[in-house]
């Protein structure tokens, strides 16, 4: 009976969901647990007088050549958030990609993109969540803070992405030594998580026509 009931509501539902009962025995899932999907909530239920724990997960897509969440799985992590009027969203990209993809080609090229994700991803914790929106476009929730101590964290990965240095073949086959660089605009997060990620993303858009290599954040 509980797995009739449940499914009536869960089935058609995108994201996995588990539930057990106060026995930890399984009595509903709606699709099988793939290998790249994690754990984004677990919650305790009542239904009718019984006792259910219920299990999501999202869909945690990695992005192929970084490693990093994918645009549509930082869509599903960030809907399930209990703490988002807590956090900072940071919209960044990297400086001039279009001239390194002409010099170097796009192969090379994405050797400085696997390389920033990298540093973003190694110096934000584990319950920030991070995403590449594009080419060379990333997306940065920062978890439990406020865009001025977020400013120092942000300012210190736009450092060490210049001060790497990147080992590349030109098209003509000759090898250089390359830095590189990337902007960044920052917003608190309001209610409306899509606000604030158009204000962060504002920020960055309208801050590259003054002055890359500089992290912009909200008046």
């Amino acid at each position: 009976m509980d797995s009739k009931f449940f499914s009536q509501i869960l089935d058609n539902i995108e994201e996995t969901i588990l539930i057990y009962d106060d026995k930890e025995n399984l009595v509903y899932k709606n699709h099988d647990v793939l290998d790249n999907q994690e754990i984004i909530k677990r919650k305790n239920i009542n239904i009718m007088g019984k006792n259910y724990i219920m299990i999501s997960f999202g869909k945690t897509e990695k992005d192929e050549l970084t490693g990093v969440l994918t645009k549509g799985a930082f869509y599903s992590r960030v809907n399930y958030l209990d703490d988002i009027n807590s956090c900072v969203m940071v919209f960044c990209d990297i400086d001039n990609l279009k001239y390194y993809n002409e010099r170097y080609g796009h192969i090379e090229t994405d050797k400085i993109i696997k390389g920033v994700a990298h540093i973003i991803t190694t110096n934000v914790r584990s319950t920030d969540i991070v995403a590449r929106f594009g080419g060379d476009e990333f997306v940065i929730l920062l978890r439990g803070t406020n865009v001025s101590k977020s400013y120092d964290r942000i300012e210190s990965i736009r450092k060490l992405i210049c001060s790497t240095a990147y080992d590349l073949k030109k098209v003509d086959g000759t090898k250089e030594r390359i830095y590189t660089s990337m902007t960044f605009g920052i917003s608190s997060v309001t209610k409306d998580v899509l606000d604030s990620m158009i204000s962060a993303d504002n920020m960055l858009v309208d801050g590259k026509k003054n002055e890359k290599n500089k992290v912009y954040v909200e008046k």
